[in-house]
């Protein structure tokens, strides 16, 4: 009788496990179609019953660009204190700020952009609601404006140039 060395027991078994995957694949038809109910299209925030929703997806979008532009401004000022090898935030450090190549500077611009654009989005909505009368809240068109002018004043406090898109040009 002869024995399997460690190569010959390392094949057996990878052809073993491939054989079981194999069956395993088989057997699963339909893997990857799944009906979720939670799925949400665009069109989806034209209902008056996101009005809400739609206002705090525009605050969560200017809070996480306005805290990337704060971080900026905090390091350039005495509020944090650069150690370490980060090339970027020594810049900051020394005040460079507007450095358009800085990774943090450019955070803020990639979450400043769609954070305007969102706050815009949720204003000509929550406006179009108001004129047709299905406002439930007229509260959450307030919130869509503050966020809204928290997203520009951060923008003009913050870049130089900035580009300003409706998502179609």
């Amino acid at each position: 009788m002869k024995k399997l060395d460690k190569g010959g027991r390392a094949r057996f078994g990878a052809v073993l496990l491939t054989l079981w995957l194999g069956i395993g694949v088989v057997g699963c038809n339909s893997l990857l179609d799944v009906d979720n109910p939670n799925n949400v299209v665009g069109d989806d925030i034209l209902f008056a019953s996101a009005a809400q929703a739609l206002a705090n997806g525009a605050l969560y979008e200017v809070q996480g660009g306005y805290s990337y532009a704060l971080m900026c401004y905090s390091q350039a000022s005495d509020e944090l204190h650069w150690v370490g090898s980060r090339d970027a935030f020594q810049q900051l450090d020394f005040g460079h700020v507007e450095y358009a190549l800085n990774e943090f500077t450019d955070q803020a611009y990639r979450d400043l952009a769609p954070a305007r654009w969102m706050a815009d989005k949720a204003i000509d909505v929550l406006e179009m609601h108001l004129a047709g009368d299905s406002l439930p809240e007229e509260q959450s068109l307030g919130e869509a404006y503050l966020w809204g002018a928290l997203a520009y004043v951060t923008i003009a406090d913050m870049f130089d140039d900035f580009t300003f898109s409706d998502m179609m040009v």
